[in-house]
C-alpha cells in the first residue's frame, strides 16, 4: 500500500512525485527547516530556488499529441499569476475565484480577512530591482504529471483508502482505481459500476511551475511594512496549475487495445486552475478522518 498523506506543508520540493523521489534524509532535512513566517499567506518572502524545466514522459507525449504550444501555455500561467496577485493586492479576490481551486480560494479569503481584523493589509508592489534588466518574467514548468481516476473537484473524489494506487515515476503517472471495480459482488449495482467506470477514465494534468517576476506581496500595519524580504530574495514563487482533461470523441472505447500511457496522452487539457501556491496545496484526495484514526492507517505523517 502506498503511504500517501498530503496536507498544507512547507513546500520546498522539486517534484510532484516527491514522496517517491525524496530520500529519507532529504525529507527529514526539509521537515526540520524552521517554518517561514508568511502571515498565513501562501507566499514565500525568501523565494524559491530556480530549477530546470522538466516534463515527464507522459505529459510530454500529451503536449506533443495535442500540438500544445509550451510558450503559450506558460504565458497563460503567468497571466493567471498576475491576475491573482493583483486581486490580492486590490482586495478583490472574488474577481479571480474562477482561477483558483475552491479550497485555495477559501484559504486566501480567510487569511486576508484575518489580516484585516488584526489591522494589517496586503499590497502588491513591482520592484525596480528585478535582476533581469529587461524586466521580463520567467516561467519554468519544473514537473508535470498525469492522474487517472480522479476529478479536480475534490468533493467528488472518494477518500484515499477507497483506491488501489499505482504510479510510475519515470512516466509521471498516478492511477487511482476504485477498489469496487475489482469486487465482483459490487456489480450487483450496475448503475453505480457504470458511474465508477466513467470516473476511472477521468484524467488530470498537473504542472508544478516556478515563476520569477518583479511582483512582491508586502504586508503593512499602521506603523509601516511588517513583511521582510532578504537582500538575496530570488524573486521566484512556486505554484501548481491543473486541468481536467477532455476525452476526444474519436477515442476508442474503454475496452481498448492500447496501453494506458497511449490512451491517457490522447486526452486534452481544458480549463486551467491554480491548486497550489508555495506552502499551500489541496490534495486531490486524502485519507478520511475515520481511516486516519484507525489501525489500518499506515501512519505516514508529514
Amino acid at each position: 500500500m502506498l503511504n500517501f498523506h498530503f496536507c498544507t506543508r512547507r513546500f520546498g520540493i522539486s517534484s510532484l512525485m516527491y514522496l517517491f523521489e525524496e530520500s529519507i534524509i532529504e525529507r527529514y532535512q526539509r521537515l526540520q527547516q524552521k517554518p517561514e513566517d508568511t502571515f498565513g499567506l501562501p507566499w514565500t518572502f525568501k523565494g524559491e530556488s530556480e530549477k530546470p524545466a522538466n516534463f515527464r514522459y507522459a505529459c510530454d507525449q500529451m503536449i506533443i499529441r495535442n500540438e500544445i504550444s509550451v510558450p503559450k501555455l506558460v504565458t497563460g500561467f503567468y497571466h493567471d499569476f498576475e491576475k491573482v496577485l493583483k486581486a490580492i493586492g486590490n482586495n478583490a479576490l472574488n474577481e479571480v475565484e474562477d482561477l483558483l481551486n475552491p479550497s485555495l480560494y477559501k484559504h486566501l479569503e480567510r487569511t486576508l480577512g484575518t489580516l484585516k481584523q488584526s489591522g494589517k493589509r496586503v499590497e502588491l508592489h513591482k520592484t525596480k530591482d528585478f535582476p533581469d534588466e529587461s524586466g521580463r518574467p520567467t516561467v519554468n514548468v519544473i514537473d508535470a504529471v498525469l492522474y487517472r481516476g480522479l476529478s479536480v473537484n475534490r468533493a467528488e473524489n472518494p477518500p484515499l483508502e477507497s483506491f488501489h494506487v499505482a504510479s510510475d515515476v519515470d512516466l509521471g503517472i498516478f492511477c487511482y482505481t476504485h477498489k469496487d471495480l475489482s469486487d465482483r459482488f459490487a456489480y450487483v449495482n450496475q448503475a453505480r459500476m457504470e458511474e465508477l467506470h466513467a470516473k476511472n477514465r477521468m484524467t488530470i494534468i498537473q504542472c508544478l511551475a516556478w515563476i520569477k517576476s518583479p511582483w512582491m506581496l508586502k504586508v503593512f500595519d499602521d506603523k509601516g511594512e511588517v513583511s521582510q524580504y532578504p537582500s538575496d530574495y530570488s524573486y521566484v514563487q512556486q505554484w501548481i496549475f491543473e486541468s481536467q482533461c477532455v476525452q476526444p470523441p474519436w477515442m476508442k472505447r474503454e475496452d481498448k487495445l492500447e496501453s494506458y500511457l497511449e490512451w491517457m496522452t490522447k486526452f486534452k487539457p481544458d480549463k486551467w486552475a491554480i491548486s497550489g501556491m508555495n506552502d499551500y496545496f489541496d490534495p486531490l484526495t486524502k485519507y478520511s478522518e475515520d481511516f486516519t484514526k484507525s489501525s489500518s492507517n499506515p501512519n505516514y505523517q508529514e
